[in-house]
This record gives C-alpha cells, sequence and structure tokens, in this order.
C-alpha cells in the first residue's frame, strides 16, 4: 500500500518550517469591531484573527498571571492548537530548550518544525523594556504581521503597563 503523500495543511498539529514560517511572514487582522480590556490579575483573552485572503485562522492570546502583575505571556496560534510564536515576560523566569540551554528573563518562542514552540531565546531588544507590558504588545503584534490590530479600551491598570 502507497502511503498518501501530505499535503500542506493536512495534519493540523503539525507544519513544516515553510509552512510556519510563510503563516507567520502573511499579514493578519483583526476583523473584531468590539473593543477589549487588556486582561490583568490572571485574566486571558483569546482574539480570532485572519489571514489578508481569510484563508487562514489565526488566534491571538494575552495572558496575564494573577501574581504577578507584570508577568504575561502573548501568543499567536494557528490551526487553534499550533503556536507560531509566544512572548513570556518573567523576571527572574528561566526556560529549559531540548539542547539543555538555560534562558532566563523574558523570552520569545517561535514554531521550530519538529519541536513546536519547545525552544527559546532572549527577548529582542527591539519589543522594548519588558516592565513595559502593553508597549512589548504592541511590538508582539507588530513581529507577527497583525496589520489591523484589535483596539483595547483602557483599564485602571493600563497606565501600570
Amino acid at each position: 500500500m502507497r502511503k498518501k503523500k501530505r499535503k500542506e495543511g493536512d495534519d493540523p498539529i503539525h507544519l513544516t518550517q515553510a509552512e510556519a514560517v510563510r503563516l507567520m511572514e502573511m499579514g493578519k487582522h483583526c476583523l473584531a469591531s468590539e473593543q477589549y480590556v487588556f486582561p490583568t490579575d490572571g485574566a486571558g483573552i483569546r482574539i480570532p484573527i485572519v489571514s489578508e485572503d481569510r484563508r487562514h485562522e489565526f488566534v491571538l492570546d494575552v495572558c496575564s498571571k494573577r501574581l504577578n502583575l507584570k508577568k504575561y505571556t502573548f501568543g499567536n496560534r494557528t490551526k487553534n492548537i499550533v503556536t507560531l510564536v509566544r512572548v513570556d515576560l518573567l523576571e527572574g523566569g528561566r526556560h529549559i530548550n531540548p539542547d539543555h540551554t538555560e534562558i532566563t528573563g523574558p523570552h520569545i518562542h517561535e514554531y521550530r518544525e519538529g519541536y513546536g514552540d519547545k525552544w527559546a531565546r532572549p527577548l529582542p531588544d527591539e519589543f522594548g523594556p519588558p516592565d513595559r507590558v502593553f508597549d512589548v504588545f504592541q511590538h508582539f503584534m507588530d513581529f507577527c504581521r497583525i496589520v489591523t490590530k484589535p483596539t483595547f479600551s483602557q483599564s485602571l491598570f493600563m497606565d501600570q503597563l
């Protein structure tokens, strides 16, 4: 019996590196007209995002941690479960890569074929100071090529982020 040749997008969990890069590089748009409240105190939101041609759906995740107001995770997923890129903002936190190298402090995960989002590197300087959470989030959306960004109403804590 012959194996069926895998076509792009057949497996919702696995992406080739070329597929992941293509998905990351395409322009994306938030079509929702609602305003979102930037989450604090352990809250999180999931915002639907689509490609310019509307053939691909993405999810923009924004999650805060309850005990540390400056600890956030931002993610961009496709197929609802495959993380293309994720930023973890945490002072003193650490991540161990598959090769056992240790990353401390804020870092970014990018999809790597065969590993998913298991690899990380320090957060690039262009994201700005990690204690300016909302500014880092804006740079994250630019990094993810989100052209039409979701709008956020000002929360009471927004000026502290």
